[in-house]
């Protein structure tokens, strides 16, 4: 279903939006990447030149930027309609609320949140044009469950949860395939760099929560595609802490509770 379909994902240049970009190209998709930096643009484009395709357009801008990223769209139809657009970018971090700068708050909103609206806002109008389409925005587990040390990160991600929901349903009358995908902790550098910020509760509350590949996660995004799913949580802890949720909250705030009460008090 992916063959010479053209798949925009913002983000793309690293980790699970990379990570997506060579599981379409794989399947015959054309990839079209979105990324602030250029360098890892180059990067990306370089890997996946590897895989046998079209050429992989790339385009540097901001998502924060509404007007410049749709001026992007604009010029990314001209060579072909968008079929499948995938909001993978994104921020995270974490600290403690008393210590964290509201400005990092609006920061995290902007990219996080607007930037998943900028980016729906600029190519829903032409596949609604077509009656057809697939938009896929990148959510987290933090963003179904509220997590110590992720007020900003959860809060953005909560938001993306609700506006996905809400998207989904004015969507499809149109014809258009809209999907939340939440994975939990997934080995990306975005991770790696988040993991040097986080608080001693979160990274206890983090050890058991299991770690996936950005692989594993895009797989996961594509089999939800194909199956039109509505949203997706990759692997089994993912799952489990996502129902533990909404089915027994009380059971998951105790354990999570009692998490952070050892690492507070610094007993193994």
């Amino acid at each position: 279903m992916f063959h010479n379909q053209t798949a925009v994902i913002t983000g793309g240049s690293s980790g699970i939006g990379l990570a997506l970009a060579k599981e379409l190209r794989l399947r015959g998709a054309r990839v079209v990447l979105i990324s602030r930096s250029g360098v890892k643009l180059k990067k990306a484009q370089t890997v996946l030149a590897e895989i046998p395709g079209d050429p992989v357009n790339v385009f540097r801008c901001d998502v924060r930027n509404y007007r410049q990223l749709r001026r992007v769209f604009q010029e990314i139809e001209k060579s072909g309609p968008v079929s499948i657009l995938i909001n993978s970018a994104g921020m995270v971090h974490p600290g403690k609320f008393e210590t964290i700068p509201v400005s990092l708050f609006r920061r995290t909103m902007a990219a996080n949140v607007l930037g998943t609206v900028h980016a729906c806002r600029a190519a829903a109008p032409a596949m609604m044009s077509r009656h057809a389409g697939t938009i896929v925005n990148i959510g987290s587990l933090a963003g179904m469950i509220g997590v110590f040390g992720y007020t900003a990160y959860s809060a953005s991600k909560f938001a993306v949860h609700g506006f996905t929901q809400a998207l989904r349903a004015e969507m499809k009358p149109h014809g258009i395939h809209v999907m939340l995908a939440a994975p939990p902790d997934t080995d990306t550098p975005m991770l790696h760099e988040e993991r040097k910020l986080l608080p001693r509760e979160s990274a206890a509350i983090n050890a058991s929560g299991g770690l996936l590949s950005p692989k594993a996660v895009a797989l996961a995004i594509i089999r939800g595609i194909e199956k039109r799913r509505s949203i997706v949580v990759p692997g089994f802890e993912g799952k489990f802490a996502y129902y533990a949720s909404r089915f027994i909250p009380g059971i998951v705030d105790a354990v999570m509770d009692h998490k952070i009460r050892k690492a507070q008090s610094g007993k193994p």
